[in-house]
Formats: structure tokens, sequence, C-alpha cells
């Protein structure tokens, strides 16, 4: 029997939590290397707007469940490319 659910994103294997780690480090540089205080401001705003919604997206799609919800799985060989997918 299949229980498995897959909801919005997932289905395109979205790396929302590698997302979520990204998209604040992306804005923080972007502040660092922006050159007025007012285009710091407005990339701080887009950066915590965006963060916040893919939180309230993975507050609305986490399943109770499933203990394992998120958890994503690789290993150290796949990713340098010693075995074939």
């Amino acid at each position: 029997m299949d229980t498995s659910m897959t909801y919005g994103l997932d289905t395109l294997s979205f790396p929302l939590l590698t997302t979520l780690t990204l998209v604040p480090l992306a804005s923080m540089v972007a502040i660092l290397l922006s050159k007025t205080l007012t285009t710091a401001l407005r990339i701080g705003f887009v950066g915590t707007l965006i963060t916040g919604l893919l939180s309230l997206y993975l507050l609305l799609i986490f399943n109770t469940d499933n203990s394992a919800s998120f958890i994503y799985r690789f290993t150290l060989y796949a990713i340098l490319g010693f075995i074939k997918s």
C-alpha cells in the first residue's frame, strides 16, 4: 500500500531547505556590495520577504504523519560522481 504524498514544489524536486539557507546568504552578500542605503534596504526587504514566504510554504506542507518529512538523503560518492545514477 503506497501512502506517499507529494505537495506543490515537492513534485519538482525543489530544494526548499537549501533555498531557505541560501536566500539570506545571497541577500547579505548583495547588501554588502550595494552602493546606497536605499538599495541595501530594498534588497534586505526582498530577501526577508522571500525567506518568509518559503518558510510559510514549508509550514503549510509539513506532514506530521511522517517524521522524516524534510530529510535530504544523499551520498558523498554520488556528489563526486563516483556512482552513476
